[in-house]
């Protein structure tokens, strides 16, 4: 594969990823127990394996945003007993789960990139948790293609949830004492697979 590498001032750069362990009392971490996070794509599967570890390690209140329409949640249990759509049921299981394991949860439905929409979406955070500490921007739309092939409303909606949406979050959360937010992407563009 080839190397990418860059001189600035003396200095050789070349890129890496590492692994980088935030846990209790880590002081790389801006986390704290009972901080209030919102995950955007919050119901898919990374998004529930970080509320999972901030349950489980940080106690955390979550507001988990996802673009699709589930049932309320008194109608939950009338899903999960009919075995209607399995997707919509592992969600609600899931939301079900993190309640169990203690986590105050809150999963409302919103379109990451519509500024409208997700200053509803903070304002009900605020209201319910009293408090936004930090965002955990997942969300994402996955269209496996190279990206020469893709089409331009292919490769627009690629890129929607992903980028309009942290500048949404950014808009959304800049006066609201926001600590940090984490941007999640995937390997595969450094990689030179798919995007």
């Amino acid at each position: 594969s080839d190397i990418e590498v860059a001189y600035r001032r003396g200095t050789r750069y070349v890129p890496a990823v590492e692994d980088l362990s935030v846990g209790e009392g880590s002081p790389a971490t801006p986390l704290e127990k009972g901080g209030v996070y919102l995950i955007s794509g919050g119901l898919g599967g990374i998004g529930l394996a970080v509320a999972r570890w901030l349950t489980e390690t940080w106690q955390a209140k979550l507001s988990l945003l996802r673009r699709t329409e589930l049932s309320s949640e008194a109608d939950g249990d009338e899903l999960l007993a009919e075995g209607s759509n399995q997707s919509v049921v592992k969600k609600i299981q899931a939301v079900q789960e993190l309640r169990e394991l203690g986590a105050e949860v809150w999963a409302p439905q919103a379109d990451v990139a519509d500024l409208a929409e997700m200053r509803v979406v903070i304002d009900g955070a605020i209201e319910r948790f009293g408090r936004v500490d930090g965002v955990f921007h997942l969300a994402a739309a996955v269209h496996n293609a190279l990206l020469h092939t893709k089409a331009d409303d292919q490769f627009a909606g690629v890129l929607r949830p992903k980028v309009q949406g942290a500048w949404v979050l950014d808009r959304v959360t800049r006066v609201r004492g926001l600590k940090f937010m984490v941007l999640f992407a995937s390997l595969a563009g450094r990689e030179g697979n798919v995007f």
